[in-house]
């Protein structure tokens, strides 16, 4: 389940959100968009059931939570430095002043479209 309309919306751009959900569909997996958990309930044979805000139940034997944060950008933009969601980097995780390099949870990388044809 992904509460978003898309997967991997804060770390990717659409047309990458796509392509890994297209992959991930072509292997079996289900993923849900817009879709969050209101209850959870253990079944007497084992695994759980999932109510959600879309009125499906899904069950589940295992079920894995992966919560997202807002990336602390404080200090980047008391320093000058361009932010939006999150430190703004490009592939070589250099920021808006080349001096200064970022890396980890509160980068975003830049996305630059290569022509294909």
């Amino acid at each position: 389940m992904e509460i978003a309309p898309r997967i991997l919306a804060r770390v990717c751009d659409e047309e990458t959100s796509a392509l890994i959900h297209e992959r991930h569909r072509r292997a079996g997996v289900d993923i849900r968009l817009a879709t969050g958990s209101t209850a959870l309930r253990p079944l007497p044979g084992g695994g759980f059931e999932i109510d959600t805000n879309t009125g499906i139940a899904i069950s589940a034997d295992l079920i894995v939570v992966g919560v997202g944060i807002v990336p602390e950008d404080h200090l980047a933009k008391a320093a000058g430095l361009v932010v939006q969601d999150g430190i703004l980097v490009d592939n070589h995780c250099r920021t808006s002043d080349p001096t200064i390099f970022a890396a980890g949870d509160c980068t975003r990388f830049q996305v630059r479209r290569v022509r294909s044809d």
